[in-house]
């Protein structure tokens, strides 16, 4: 009984596979076949990307004041720009301003000093590492397939042992 070939993985666009990494990260991972890579990548850098925002708030990602990090940040995906908009609605004069005698508490506080910047940093980075894992996916989609062997598992075995002999 010989063993079939296996099936010819039908190559996928470029584009494709670097807009569904940037949308969700480990996406493109698995849309080459490469799905354990692919769901460790999209665990570690949403888990990165999660604590920065739990560290520090919703106030790490301001595309108005901090615009220089939020480009990093953006990196991770759409969910950086949602939760820029959910900043936004939040903090929509763009000041915090006390609240005055007889008006609600506001919706959020700002942080400040390390828990900020800590949770600034964590999101950036997060994004930037999903830059990385962008051009890794690109570059694995355009390597040339390696060769199909044309002896099976067992011939090469039994190959070997003939030359050890």
């Amino acid at each position: 009984m010989t063993q079939s070939d296996p099936p010819i993985p039908t190559p996928m666009p470029v584009p494709l596979v670097a807009a569904a990494a940037w949308v969700v990260p480990g996406l493109g991972h698995v849309l080459i076949g490469e799905h354990r890579r692919g769901v460790i990548v999209g665990v570690t850098l949403l888990s990165l990307f999660i604590g920065g925002l739990l560290v520090g708030g919703v106030d790490v990602i301001d595309r108005r004041q901090d615009t220089l990090w939020f480009a990093g940040q953006a990196l991770i995906g759409p969910l950086a720009l949602v939760v820029d908009q959910v900043h936004s609605y939040f903090d929509a004069d763009g000041s915090p301003a006390p609240p005055q005698a007889g008006q609600p508490m506001p919706a959020y506080e700002v942080s400040v000093g390390r828990v900020n910047e800590l949770g600034t940093l964590y999101c950036t980075l997060a994004g930037v590492l999903n830059l990385l894992v962008i051009l890794d996916v690109i570059g694995r989609c355009t390597q040339p397939a390696e060769p199909a062997e044309s002896q099976s598992s067992d011939e090469r075995l039994a190959a070997q042992e003939n030359a050890r002999s």
